[in-house]
């Protein structure tokens, strides 16, 4: 009897211990963000536009990075680097990664600029990128044309940056029509007063590195033809040049539209 009973009690042991909750699987170690440090940014890159400039680089850090964002520090001419984010920078919104751009607003025309950029880590460690870069902010933007003395924006006055008429002493560009084909000219041409403006037609070599190509050589010419996608130079009386494309021609109407960079800074031929 004693043996049945002891027989029963382990068996209802057993069952009791089948129909429990099961033991949990554990589940599988995820390893924590590491904080990188050491790894610096390269591939610093910038491109300047009107009052500002736009640097791009190369973050080289992995996806699970922890980090605190990026220090920019900007220098004036030849003056001694200044940071310029208050805070660490967090990076831009797209969602990869493995590039990211700073936009630098509020700077002056005709300045040369130089930068440089670090990461920075949680314990306020920096690490900087090799490469240091520089640009000249430059004004761009587009004109329209109209070949009539009487009208307010038949000249653009590069040093203004403003539409004038074509006798105007500030004007350093009008159309003509010759021949039945549109023409820039140099507004010197009607009188001696009015402003000398040298024009200089781009090759195919370097209309795609205009950046990097010398100066034009000698004395351009003050009056050129153009047609609808041709890029010219011109060097204003001042000695500031600007890269000029032409985007539309209404000879009939006797207007051009054209878009432009313009180098405020006098015999500098960076764009």
């Amino acid at each position: 009897m004693r043996h049945l009973l002891a027989a029963m009690s382990m068996l209802m042991t057993v069952a009791l211990i089948a129909c429990g909750p099961k033991p949990k699987t554990p589940s599988p170690a995820v390893e924590p963000p590491t904080a990188m440090t050491g790894v610096a940014p390269s591939h610093l890159t910038v491109t300047a536009s009107t009052s500002g400039a736009e640097l791009r680089w190369q973050t080289n850090q992995p996806a699970n990075r922890v980090l605190s964002g990026y220090n920019i520090y900007l220098a004036r001419e030849d003056g001694a680097f200044e940071k310029i984010t208050s805070s660490p920078y967090p990076g831009d919104l797209d969602p990869g990664y493995e590039f990211e751009t700073y936009r630098a607003t509020g700077l002056d025309n005709g300045v040369r600029y130089r930068f440089r950029i670090s990461i920075v880590y949680p314990n306020a460690a920096e690490s900087f990128c090799e490469d240091t870069v520089e640009t000249i902010p430059r004004p761009q933007g587009w004109i329209r044309l109209n070949s009539s003395f009487s009208k307010e924006d038949a000249g653009f006055s590069f040093a203004r940056l403003q539409a004038v008429s074509t006798d105007d002493l500030s004007n350093d560009i009008y159309l003509t029509v010759i021949d039945a084909k549109a023409h820039l000219a140099s507004p010197q041409r009607i009188d001696v007063v009015l402003r000398r403006t040298q024009f200089y037609p781009v090759s195919a070599q370097s209309a795609d590195n205009f950046d990097e190509s010398p100066p034009p050589i000698g004395d351009g010419k003050d009056v050129i033809p153009i047609r609808t996608g041709s890029r010219l130079y011109l060097k204003t009386q001042d000695g500031c040049y600007a890269l000029v494309q032409i985007d539309r021609i209404d000879v009939k109407g006797k207007s051009v539209e054209l878009s432009f960079v313009y180098q405020t800074r006098p015999n500098t031929f960076t764009f």
